[in-house]
């Protein structure tokens, strides 16, 4: 009996993990995503060694997926902001014309 309780509690948990980690990665919250994956590691290794039954198994696996979904979305947050560090380097550059102690005229560097 006791065995199937920490079995539920296993399910129960991965299933609250699954749907928080969804919602983190839906709110593009870099801070939770982080703590999720602590999490997950800490639930992976508490796991490790131990058979899973077949229920926590498609929790698992429900989890997993999910887990590689966010991984994508992480993936083209980090590439947005890289393209957007990027174009704010270049205006920046143009916009140094400014800083010159020209007087007469404005440098545009294209």
């Amino acid at each position: 009996m006791h065995n199937n309780s920490r079995q539920d509690n296993y399910i129960k948990q991965v299933k609250v993990l699954t749907a928080e980690l969804n919602q983190a990665g839906r709110d593009k919250n870099i801070e939770l995503l982080v703590k999720y994956e602590n999490i997950i590691e800490e639930l992976l290794i508490r796991l490790q060694g131990k058979p899973i039954p077949v229920a926590l198994r498609v929790e698992l696996n429900k989890l997993k997926i999910q887990h590689a979904k966010t991984q994508e979305d992480v993936a083209a947050m980090i590439e947005s902001v890289k393209k957007n560090l990027e174009k704010f380097k270049k205006k920046k550059e143009r916009m140094s014309a400014y800083a010159e102690p020209s007087t007469t005229h404005i440098n545009i560097k294209a």
